[in-house]
Formats: C-alpha cells, sequence, structure tokens
C-alpha cells in the first residue's frame, strides 16, 4: 500500500501545469523537430553509486541527462528507473520541464528490491513507447555491471532487446562508468564494480544501436 501510495504522489507531483516547449518565450523557437519517442532508462542500481565518476556514476548520469535537454529538438521523451525492479517516472511527452523534475525522483530507495533487473526496464520502455507508426528508441544509461548480464538476467535481458528489434525500437547505451570500474562497498563489503562493454555492444547490436562511453565534453 505505501508503495502504491508513493507512485501515486509522485505522479501527481510530475502532473502539475507545464509551459510546452514551443510556447517558452526565454527560448528559440525550433525550426526542425524531430518526430521520435525516445524512453530514457536509468539505473539507479547500488553499483551506480561508484565514485569512479565523481561524485558518483549516477549523478554524473544525472548530469549528462540534463546536459541533452539542450539537444531535443520535439522530440517526445520518457523516464524510467530500475533497479531490482524498474518503474515509469515520466510518461513520454514534449515537455521538456517536466523531465529534469523527474530525475530528481530517480534513486535506489524509489524500489524495494536490490540489483540491476534490465530486463524488467526494457520490457517497461516497449510498453510505454506508444505506436509503432513513429520512430521510436530507448536510451539505457547504465555503468553497465558485469553481474547484469550474466545467467538467466543475462538471457532475459537479451529476449529483451530481440523483443525491441521486433517492434522496429532501437536499443542505444551510454555507459556511465570508467573502463577500469572501481570499488565500491556494500553490505560492509569490498564490491569490484566494472563495465562490461562487449556484452553491452552485443546487447545494442541486436536491434541496431550503439554504445557510447559517457564523456565530459560532447564526444559521447
Amino acid at each position: 500500500l505505501a508503495e502504491w501510495a508513493f507512485w501515486l504522489l509522485l505522479a501527481c507531483a510530475l502532473a502539475g501545469p507545464r509551459l510546452p516547449l514551443e510556447s517558452r518565450s526565454d527560448q528559440p523557437q525550433q525550426q526542425t523537430k524531430h518526430d521520435v519517442d525516445v524512453m530514457v532508462v536509468l539505473d539507479v542500481s547500488p553499483s551506480m553509486a561508484a565514485a569512479d565518476l565523481a561524485p558518483s556514476r549516477l549523478l554524473r548520469a544525472k548530469l549528462k541527462l540534463q546536459d541533452l535537454m539542450a539537444r531535443w529538438h520535439g522530440e517526445r521523451i520518457g523516464l524510467i528507473a530500475y533497479s531490482g525492479e524498474a518503474g515509469l517516472l515520466l510518461p513520454l511527452t514534449r515537455d521538456t520541464g517536466a523531465f529534469i523534475p523527474s530525475l530528481e525522483f530517480a534513486t535506489e530507495a524509489l524500489f524495494e528490491d536490490r540489483g540491476s533487473h534490465l530486463a524488467a526496464a526494457l520490457n517497461l520502455a516497449l510498453k510505454n513507447l506508444g505506436h509503432a507508426q513513429r520512430s521510436r528508441a530507448v536510451l539505457l544509461v547504465t555503468d553497465a555491471e558485469t553481474s547484469s548480464l550474466s545467467g538467466e538476467a543475462g538471457n532475459a535481458a537479451i529476449a529483451a532487446a530481440r523483443a525491441l528489434k521486433g517492434a522496429g525500437v532501437s536499443l542505444y547505451v551510454l555507459v556511465s562508468a570508467s573502463e577500469p570500474g572501481a570499488t565500491l562497498t556494500l553490505n560492509d563489503a569490498p564490491i569490484s564494480s566494472q563495465p562490461d562493454l562487449a556484452g553491452y555492444r552485443a546487447l545494442t547490436e541486436i536491434s541496431g544501436g550503439t554504445v557510447a562511453m559517457l564523456s565530459d565534453n560532447d564526444s559521447d
């Protein structure tokens, strides 16, 4: 009951009055608009607390997503967060003013189940991506932690990527981690966390997407 109440309050908070992008007087009119639906899927699992990207992988990911807002040209965007489970924080909208506040709610504390249930997040993204007549894509922002693609979790993620391909949706991955990885403390024990770049490249290739490493400049 408490969990349902939280999601209801979150929806109400994000549903306040918004000013459409086209009518904001402090921003120039966009002459070219991209008729694309993009669902941003943000990893908030425990390993995203690692500090190999300062101040943490998660905070750097959020800062990069905020920077990307200036590059939107009329796309409909949404936001899903996931750890051991996944939740929709923002349905598809052209109101970029709603996106940044929704990022503030994207924390590990949202979910009781810890872990990295990538397949659940990708399946939820596909469910909420709207009409097949529109161009659609998933932007997965994650540390690409090696364990997230191991065993049954990896098989489920591959199946979810194939479902995206079958629906004509491309999967793109922005890796918020350093290639050497980092050591962090979980449950009072040191844990080594490294990105599985090869595994995530293979995952994106299923649907024709790509992988990029998060950078301080625009090279990503």
